[in-house]
């Protein structure tokens, strides 16, 4: 059985993620995610991208030399494949979803560590911000 406190975190987090369905750009973000899963084509080619950029980071990680013709190869097919505006599409919306994510998960543990709600200026030493998206 939850706690009332617990209860209470769930509940307005339930607001969060329902404030987040309400936003407007959230269902461009959907669309664009559906519009990918009922394009097995574009799927396989982003499955194809990612399985040979795999390869060369599996390659120069163990200190195989990579041909010029591969790199020349995954940079074509890299290059195609964000020229597909469905593929494009699901991959600027992962993104933006995982700004999103980080952003909130950096909140929250800022809150943690302070003990308090934290603002924007408690952010300023660890780069641009959580909403940024720089990774810093």
């Amino acid at each position: 059985m939850q706690t009332t406190q617990e209860s209470s975190i769930i509940r307005k987090t339930l607001e969060l993620c329902q404030t987040i369905l309400d936003e407007p750009e959230y269902h461009s973000l959907r669309a664009q995610i559906e519009a990918f899963d009922k394009d097995d084509a574009t799927q396989t080619q982003l499955q194809s991208v990612m399985e040979k950029g795999d390869e060369l980071t599996q390659k120069q990680s163990s200190g195989m030399p990579m041909t010029g013709d591969e790199v020349t190869a995954f940079e074509a097919e890299r290059t195609e494949l964000l020229a597909n505006p469905v593929a494009k599409g699901y991959l600027d919306a992962q993104e933006t979803m995982h700004r999103i994510r980080v952003s909130v998960d950096q909140y929250v543990q800022k809150t943690f560590q302070l003990g308090r709600v934290p603002d924007s200026t408690d952010f300023e030493s660890e780069g641009c911000g959580p909403s940024c998206g720089c990774g810093s």
